[in-house]
């Protein structure tokens, strides 16, 4: 019986950090407004993307924590249009 309950409390210190943990917080991204709407074209041409932030940073999923070994990046804007 008290094997049984000192397994039971091991258990429970090992997982009870886990759930204390905070969640990552959710990304932001500002979108700004452009005055002229790029051309969605696969080429970047000078100044199209200029005022556009840039988003990256993302974290890898599975077993490895952290950034991911290979990061995307990409760039979001609207118009009136």
């Amino acid at each position: 019986m008290r094997a049984r309950f000192l397994l039971i409390a091991f258990v429970l210190l090992l997982v009870v950090p886990v759930w204390a943990l905070d969640p990552l917080p959710l990304p932001e991204i500002v979108v700004t407004r452009t005055q002229k709407p790029p051309v969605i074209d696969g080429v970047i041409s000078p100044g199209e993307w200029n005022m556009a932030p840039a988003a990256t940073g993302f974290h890898g999923g599975g077993a490895t924590p952290g950034l991911a070994h290979n990061q995307t990046v990409f760039q979001l804007t609207y118009d009136d249009t």
